[in-house]
């Protein structure tokens, strides 16, 4: 429920959702966290869950994860989150700090709201496209992740941690 999230979910919803549901009629987005409790208003075709306690059969529905951030800090873990469970993501240039050189192969950048539907729309009508994403969002996710887990291990074995 932080300012960032807020701003991220009004911009959505605001300015990105009404394009993609004008394109993609029956296109349903869910949202879920704390950010929820943000929202005042009923938005057509958007489902806000609040807090969950896994997020699994919520990926197991989802074709896209998007991640509209306009400021932040840092590595945004919901990216990553979202090729590791094999989605294709649409994201803006500061959802994707640091994995800028993945854009148009692991994830479609755009910071638009325009634009950042288009792609969405893109994702949702072309299974082609998406399936092509959720690969390589998927391949990265496991190269990125694997140096952490050994450097993770290292810091586990060191001396006084026993």
């Amino acid at each position: 429920g932080n300012r960032i999230n807020q701003d991220a979910l009004a911009y959505l919803s605001d300015e990105i959702w009404p394009l993609i549901k004008a394109s993609v009629p029956n296109a349903m987005l869910e949202v879920y966290g704390n950010v929820c409790t943000s929202v005042s208003r009923n938005v057509s075709g958007v489902r806000f869950a609040g807090q969950v306690l896994d997020l699994s059969n919520a990926y197991d529905r989802a074709w896209l994860v998007m991640c509209p951030l306009r400021f932040g800090t840092g590595l945004k873990i919901k990216s990553i989150e979202a090729w590791g469970r094999g989605k294709a993501l649409v994201s803006t240039s500061e959802g994707c700090i640091g994995m800028e050189d993945r854009g148009g192969t692991a994830f479609l950048r755009a910071d638009s709201p325009q634009e950042f539907a288009e792609h969405c729309i893109k994702v949702l009508t072309d299974s082609p496209l998406r399936r092509k994403l959720e690969s390589a969002g998927y391949r990265y996710s496991r190269a990125w992740n694997q140096p952490q887990r050994i450097a993770f291990m290292g810091v586990l074995a060191a001396p006084g941690l026993h």
